[in-house]
C-alpha cells in the first residue's frame, strides 16, 4: 500500500491544506485553497497487475457533505479497483461495463449516506492506453 492510498484510507487527506504525492512516475497533488475551511477534495493513485489507477474527486463546496461523498467515492473505486481481476485488464469493454455498475452502486450509495456529492475523474493505465471516466465537472487534460 503505497503513501497516497493509507492517507485516503486514515482519513489524513481531508485533515491537510497541502499535500504532495509520489509515486512511480506519478505526481498528484491536493490543495484546500484559500477559502474553504476543510479539505473536500480526494485523490488517489494506486497500482494493481501493472496497471495504474488515478483519480480525484472534488466534493461539491456548496453541500454539507461534500468532503465526505468525495473520500467515499475515492475508497470505493480503490477497492473497486483492486478487486478487478487479471483479464479484466485485457479488455476495455469488460472495464467500462464493469465501471458503469460500481458508478450505479456508488451513486446510490452516496444518496442514501449523505447530504453531499462530488464529482470525479477516474483515469485507468493500460498498457499503452489510459482510459478516462468522469462524472459531473472533472476533466483530463493531454
Amino acid at each position: 500500500m503505497n503513501i497516497c492510498e493509507k492517507e485516503l484510507l486514515l482519513g489524513i487527506q481531508q485533515k491537510s491544506k497541502f499535500r504532495l504525492y509520489n509515486f512511480m512516475d506519478c505526481v498528484a497533488l491536493i490543495d484546500r485553497g484559500n477559502f474553504r475551511k476543510h479539505q473536500e477534495d480526494s485523490i488517489l493513485v494506486s497500482e494493481r497487475l501493472g496497471n495504474t489507477l488515478m483519480l480525484v474527486a472534488d466534493g461539491m463546496g456548496g453541500l454539507e457533505d461534500g468532503a465526505f461523498a468525495s473520500r467515499m467515492a475515492a475508497i470505493d473505486a480503490y477497492y473497486w479497483f483492486q478487486n478487478l481481476e487479471i483479464h479484466d485488464f485485457n479488455f476495455i469493454e469488460q472495464i467500462k461495463e464493469k465501471y458503469e455498475s460500481f458508478i450505479e452502486k456508488l451513486d446510490i450509495k452516496i444518496r442514501n449516506s449523505c447530504d453531499g456529492g462530488t464529482t470525479m475523474l477516474l483515469a485507468i493505465e493500460v498498457e499503452n492506453s489510459v482510459l478516462c471516466f468522469n462524472i459531473g465537472d472533472s476533466r483530463a487534460y493531454i
